[in-house]
């Protein structure tokens, strides 16, 4: 999507590069599922080196040659040619408009098992958020930062606050447990698209302000903290429930419930429902 004209500097590239690289713990219950703690943890510490860093060194080293809006599809466009570049860059934006196209609609269904509201105001809610975001990044740069900025922090806090509520109950046998049966096709496809992000940072590279050093900064904050965001909170998760049977979608907002009361379980809800939008958000911007 097209916007007004800005600059985009370290802070706006990280909490709009957020959503692309992470957006929160919610949903990934079924990785662990997938095999014993023990394969997750050493395939979510191998990945982000062998896949993810050396993506995230291409897009800083192209975005900085091509300080372009669009990323990846500017580069096979200026690879391959006109032709090869317009097919790629038709069939990535249908891909992210399907993409794109989930998160409403899933954003509206979340927020009727908390507050029933019937198929014609999830509709509305749905029709709402695509009008809302829509706005916002047509009103330029510095409020979409802003935006970003604020799902962000919304997204994020519970995680945070679950972690460090969690860190005493912290039991290291459970969570390096390794006897049971691992399913290697959901394992390996659920870590690469957890870790899958990365590409996406240089879809801004013509709106960043400085593209060396910002892209540069963003990454060496971005890299570790991911690491961190992608182990430490299911760490926590795991040392409260170590059977991999509870891990069905929205368990984590158990946990949080059981660790601290009902109000961090609404507020895992909460953010699960921000980061949808922000990952709504994310995809509008790489279309």
């Amino acid at each position: 999507m097209e916007h007004k004209k800005g600059k985009i500097g370290v802070w706006g590239l990280l909490v709009i590069g957020f959503f692309w690289v992470h957006g929160g713990i919610y949903g990934n219950e079924a990785m662990l599922m997938a095999a014993p703690p023990a394969y997750v943890f050493v395939m979510l510490g191998i990945v982000p080196f062998v896949y993810s860093l050396p993506i995230a060194l291409i897009v800083a080293e192209l975005s900085t040659a091509f300080p372009e809006d669009g990323g990846y599809v500017v580069w096979v466009r200026d690879a391959c040619g006109h032709a090869v570049g317009s097919h790629h860059a038709y069939w990535v934006w249908i891909i992210y408009v399907v993409d794109a196209s989930i998160y409403p609609v899933l954003v509206s269904s979340y927020v009727d098992t908390m507050v029933p509201m019937g198929a014609t105001n999830r509709g509305l809610l749905s029709v709402g958020i695509v009008l809302a975001v829509t706005a916002i990044n047509l009103l330029g740069t510095d409020i979409m930062v802003k935006f970003n900025t604020v799902l962000a922090i919304l997204s994020l806090l519970p995680t945070l606050v679950f972690t460090v509520y969690g860190l005493p109950e912290l039991q290291p046998a459970k969570v390096m447990a390794y006897e049971g049966e691992v399913d290697w096709s959901l394992l390996v496809s659920w870590i690469l698209w957890l870790y899958c992000g990365f590409f996406s940072l240089g879809t801004l590279a013509g709106e960043l302000e400085q593209p060396r050093r910002t892209l540069l900064i963003s990454l060496a904050i971005l890299f570790p903290t991911v690491l961190v965001l992608n182990t430490l909170p299911i760490a926590v998760a795991l040392s409260l429930d170590d059977r991999p049977e509870h891990y069905s979608a929205g368990y984590f907002n158990v946990l949080a419930g059981r660790l601290a009361g009902s109000w961090l379980d609404w507020s895992f809800q909460l953010g699960a429902n921000v980061c949808l939008v922000g990952l709504y958000n994310a995809a509008v911007l790489t279309a």
